[in-house]
């Protein structure tokens, strides 16, 4: 059975000014004259490697391929920290503070707690009550008290610790299919966030199957690594019970 839709658990964080993000906009090598950002897109790919740009260039489409062939590389960028969990990881990224400064030292110990249940969904709650600290969204705030972010991840914990304590909207994938919040950021979910869960999406791949994007003659590398997916179903093509609760709890991970 298909374990997972997707392959990495990400985050998708987006901040908006409607002047200038200043401190964005001074790390940037912009041409004499250009206008300052007024947007600034994070993104995070758990267990995606830099070196897999390069090792995997050929196959590459979208957006992955635009990031290739247009964008920067660092490659003298570290988190110096080890050994690291996700949430740890994750509320480094735009803090630019070791575990040991931002309260996060591990998954267990990350954002679930009984005092911000979730809207409209069966799981623990959450919230940033163990971050310490600011973040790129704090400092960002200080500069234009206008500013708005949107963070979006399929765990808890990938959407509410890279922008600490902030407030805004935040959203991430329960297990009953859907995007939720807790109370620590509202008491509902705005009717856009609405319209999209009752897209049922997640439901939808109830009885489809899981392919390759690519024919396989592209993947010069075997799909036949038995440590993937704990050994369990993990060569191509992947086959979804035909079952609706089955596929939004297996794609919510």
């Amino acid at each position: 059975m298909l374990r997972r839709a997707f392959a990495v658990a990400g985050l998708l964080a987006v901040l908006v000014s409607p002047t200038a993000a200043q401190q964005a906009a001074q790390q940037a090598a912009a041409p004499k004259g250009a206008g300052r950002p007024t947007l600034v897109v994070f993104i995070t790919i758990d267990q995606m490697r830099a070196d897999y740009f390069e090792r995997f260039k050929t196959q590459l489409t979208g957006g992955l391929k635009r990031l290739h062939d247009e964008g920067a590389f660092f490659t003298q960028g570290y988190q110096d920290h080890a050994i690291t969990e996700t949430a740890p990881g994750h509320a480094s990224t735009m803090s630019g503070r070791f575990p040991v400064h931002t309260g996060i030292m591990m998954n267990s110990q990350g954002v679930n707690t009984a005092t911000a249940p979730l809207i409209n969904a069966p799981e623990q709650g959450a919230s940033p009550f163990r971050f310490q600290g600011t973040t790129l969204t704090d400092w960002l705030r200080a500069t234009n008290a206008g500013t708005r972010f949107l963070s979006v991840s399929r765990k808890d914990r990938g959407a509410i610790l890279p922008i600490g304590r902030s407030k805004g909207d935040v959203y991430w994938w329960s297990g009953n299919g859907t995007f939720t919040t807790s109370t620590y950021y509202g008491d509902s979910l705005p009717t856009w966030v609405q319209a999209f869960n009752a897209r049922k999406m997640a439901q939808s791949y109830a009885g489809k199957t899981w392919d390759l994007l690519r024919p396989a003659s592209d993947y010069p590398e075997p799909d036949s690594v038995s440590i993937e997916s704990l050994g369990i179903d993990y060569v191509f093509p992947h086959e979804m019970l035909n079952d609706a609760n089955y596929a939004a709890k297996n794609i919510a991970g």
